[in-house]
This record gives structure tokens, sequence and C-alpha cells, in this order.
């Protein structure tokens, strides 16, 4: 039985909706429709990257590792992302809820964007009843044009489904070892972020690091949205035969971080400089020197460098990064 508008009012509290993006639209009781509360997109997106086969009957494929597969990209005010024909994106809901133990839920796509092509689906449309979080929504067009999409667009609805009586182990129980409980980032990296803290937790154990210690590193300073990151801090570790004081080994990796921050941009300025430069030589001298001799295929050789260098450098652009700006941020 779903419940009603007058239900929901009721219940709004027991949502705990709440939206910690500033550019989202707040999320109040005027958002409830006849039996569904209009929900709106996140500024967080994962985007396909790579090819290959994924085998299904792999026994590890939670294990994978996700992101050879996914790039998260954080859109900026005023930004958008470009949906293609028969193309698929990963985003998620612009708030953060908790559905009732007694209801279980359900996210459905709007009619007017599937008339777009837009195809919306959420886990089986289903949500566990006790489950807390960003939940993550998947964006396929059917269409034969791309769509623009950009973040706080309301794409879809919530509704909630009375239960027979309350279950016995809602969602996020001990003994049930959910997976996605108290999902705080949404992304499709649950899974590889698990394995990949094991490893941290590991490393740091082997270091003489107490767990006090690690909780403070991987719960309270590092972020843990982009995996990385992780990756990044499984390799600093690597350098260090023991850790005694946290603050230090945090401010080291910090600066590691800055510095890996300035060449990605640096590598950044120099491919556009070069790409543009060659570019517009090698054009310019294809047109008004000849004949044709060996300058121009040096210069389109060099052009053709610097292109993929260019290319390169566009793999960095919306990278995440815990620099010291970042861990000073986190940790005041």
């Amino acid at each position: 039985m779903y419940l009603s508008d007058a239900d929901l009012h009721s219940r709004w509290s027991e949502l705990k909706i709440k939206c910690d993006n500033p550019g989202c639209v707040r999320v109040c009781e005027d958002n409830i429709q006849p039996c569904s509360i209009d929900c709106c997109l996140s500024n967080v997106f994962w985007v396909p990257i790579g090819r290959g086969v994924i085998d299904l009957t792999d026994r590890d494929l939670v294990e994978l590792d996700l992101p050879r597969y996914w790039k998260q990209r954080v859109l900026k005010p005023n930004e958008s992302i470009v949906l293609k024909p028969r193309r698929l994106i990963l985003g998620r809901l612009a708030l953060k809820l908790a559905i009732p133990a007694d209801c279980a839920g359900r996210i459905a796509g709007r009619s007017s964007f599937a008339r777009l092509g837009i195809g919306m689906h959420s886990a089986g449309y289903f949500i566990n009843p006790g489950y807390c979080g960003h939940m993550p929504l998947q964006l396929y067009n059917y269409g034969v044009r791309p769509v623009r999409v950009s973040a706080h667009v309301p794409i879809c609805q919530l509704m909630l489904i009375k239960l027979s009586s309350p279950p016995s182990k809602p969602y996020g129980a001990e003994l049930l070892l959910s997976r996605y409980s108290d999902d705080d980032d949404g992304s499709p990296y649950r899974f590889w972020n698990r394995k990949m803290e094991k490893l941290l937790r590991r490393l740091f154990r082997e270091r003489g690091l107490s767990l006090e210690a690690q909780d403070v590193i991987l719960r309270d300073r590092v972020p843990h949205g982009d995996p990385s990151i992780w990756y990044r801090m499984a390799r600093f570790i690597g350098e260090w035969p023991t850790i005694g004081d946290t603050e230090v080994f945090l401010e080291q990796f910090g600066r590691s971080e800055d510095r890996l921050r300035r060449s990605h941009n640096l590598l950044d300025h120099i491919s556009t400089v070069l790409f543009v430069l060659l570019g517009g030589s090698s054009v310019t001298g294809s047109l008004f020197i000849k004949p044709f001799g060996v300058v121009h295929y040096v210069l389109w050789a060099a052009t053709f460098v610097s292109g993929l260098l260019y290319l390169l450098s566009q793999n960095y652009k919306g990278c995440q990064y815990c620099g010291t700006r970042e861990l000073r941020a986190r940790g005041d």
C-alpha cells in the first residue's frame, strides 16, 4: 500500500531528509505530490570509461577495480553533462534520506523526461526498509538525440510502500552486513572502498598505527569519494617503515598531493599552449610555405605529440586531491 500525501505529511520527520549541497533546491513538504515526493539530481556523476567485457559469472565481480570502469565528475555551478544516445551515466539524489523501518521505498522516473527518451533506474526501483544515504541513480538515453543533464533537475519521485509488518532485521542491521548502509557518497565505488580500506588498515597496522589513529585518517581526514586518493595513499604508505605521528604523516601526504596537483596543472597549461601554437604553425606552414617538405612533416609530428599530451592532461580534469588545504579544512 502506497502512502498518500496525508501520510507523507504526517511522517515527514521520519525521512530525515537533508541536502548537503549548497546549490540544491530546498526539499520541503511542498515537494509532496498525491502519493510521492519530487526529488532532484545531485551535481555528482560517474561516467563510464574503458572497454572490455565484464563477466557476470566471476565470483569476485564485486571486487573489480571499479576506477577502471567509472570516473567521477563533479559539476560546477552552471555546468552540465551531455548524455549521448544509447549511453549510460550514474548519478545520485541530491538529498540524503532515511527509509522508515516499516516501509519500503520506490524510485520512479517522471513522464516528462521519459518522453525525451531518458530512462531512470535505481536498483530495481526498490529501496530497503531502514536504508539511509544518497540513493544512486542510473540514467540511460533511449532517444536519438543527445540530452544535456544539469544538477538539481527534479528528475524522479520517491514513493513509500507500507509493509504488512516491520521486518525483524531492517536494512543496516549488523547481522545482515548491508553493503550500502549509511551510504554517504552514493558512488559505485562502495564495494571497492571496503576492499581498499582493508588494505590501508593492514598497511597502517604493520607500521604501528593504532585503530583510533586509523579511524582519524580514514574516516575524518581523508575523503573517500574519489578512489584515486586512496590509491595514492596506499603507495605513499609504502615509503614509511613506521608511522609515529599521525599529523606529520598527513602533512607529508598533503604536500605530495599538492605537488601532484601542480604537476597536473602544469601539464594542462603546457600541453594546451603547445597544441595551439604547433597546430597553428602546421596549418599556416601548409598554406603558405612551399614546397611541402621535411619542415612540414616535423611540424605535423610535433602537433600530433602535443595533441596526445593534451588528451592526457584532460584525463586529470575533475581529479580530486587531498592536499594540505583539504586536510586542514577537514581537520577544523
